[in-house]
């Protein structure tokens, strides 16, 4: 099991592939927290990681390249540092997790913005996935 101490994010805890992916927009629940509208997905695949995340930031809302890196920085940077809040509720459960955070806002955040949002995603996500047990 990963130490939940540390505050890191590698890369099985990514959400890749194909099939993963747009079986997560498929047949996945979906609610928005701005500015992230957030997509998940409970499965019983064995996957090495309970959580797997992926970051979207839209060119129809940043057009620079520049400026979408960064939000995918931050965003990465918020779920790093609060991760905690997910694995501890995730510990015991006989389902895993595939999130999507797709960034919305037309203009940049403050790391402190984002992270905030990101602490506000997760415990709307957690309140979601105890409403549906």
């Amino acid at each position: 099991m990963v130490n939940t101490s540390r505050h890191t994010f590698p890369k099985r805890e990514h959400l890749v592939g194909n099939t993963t992916i747009s079986e997560l927009f498929t047949n996945g629940d979906s609610f928005s927290a701005y500015p992230f509208r957030v997509f998940f997905y409970k499965h019983t695949k064995d996957n090495v990681a309970p959580i797997r995340l992926l970051i979207s930031v839209p060119k129809k809302h940043q057009r620079h390249a520049v400026d979408r890196n960064r939000i995918k920085r931050l965003t990465r940077e918020g779920y790093r540092l609060n991760k905690s809040i997910l694995t501890d509720f995730m510990t015991d459960k006989d389902y895993k997790l595939n999130i999507a955070v797709v960034y919305l806002k037309d203009e940049l955040e403050s790391f402190e913005v984002v992270e905030s949002s990101m602490q506000k995603m997760m415990n709307k996500l957690i309140k979601k996935l105890t409403e549906d047990a």
